[in-house]
């Protein structure tokens, strides 16, 4: 047992050093709004999940400095209209919370089934765009990130489009009121 700590805490403390270089600007270029370069290397390795008339669903390995995010992309005639960022799951989740926490400050609605947590924030400001965020969080032995979902003001506006967050978390709460 107290080896299986000591590894645990060696993991702990190499992903907590890793990620101290993270920062929440490095998803700009995924953030909803903004357009999609099909030209770029990683959009064109990107594997189409979904595509339905001009909507489609990607999936793409998005590199960072230190680590890369298994990334979902919603886009609709080449704007993204949501986004979902899956952090590795060595990471610390109380690092990521407090990342948004600094940047968004508290959470506008919270949420916990089981082990899992859900944080939102509706109707913020993150690089001069208008979106929801949610975090969604688990813990088990220690607490880890699940995903991070951008959620763009074309996509929360329009009644008729379903977006990345519905489609992957059927038994969690939509957008709170």
């Amino acid at each position: 047992m107290k080896y299986f700590i000591f590894i645990i805490t060696l993991f702990s403390l190499a992903a907590k050093a890793e990620f101290a270089e993270f920062s929440l600007t490095e998803l700009s270029p995924y953030l909803p709004g903004n357009l999609i370069d099909k030209g770029k290397p990683e959009i064109k390795k990107a594997v189409v999940l979904d595509k339905e008339g001009d909507k489609e669903i990607l999936l793409l390995k998005y590199q960072l400095p230190k680590f890369y995010l298994m990334t979902n992309l919603q886009i609709e005639k080449n704007e993204i209209l949501d986004s979902y960022f899956r952090f590795p799951n060595n990471y610390s989740h109380d690092i990521i919370l407090t990342l948004l926490q600094k940047k968004f400050g508290k959470q506008t609605k919270y949420y916990k089934k089981n082990n899992d947590a859900l944080y939102w924030w509706l109707d913020k400001d993150f690089d001069g765009k208008t979106m929801d965020i949610i975090y969604h969080g688990s813990c088990s032995l220690s607490c880890f990130p699940l995903g991070l979902h951008l959620i763009g003001k074309k996509a929360i506006e329009n009644p008729s489009n379903t977006t990345l967050y519905q489609k992957f978390n059927k038994d969690y709460p939509r957008r709170p009121q």
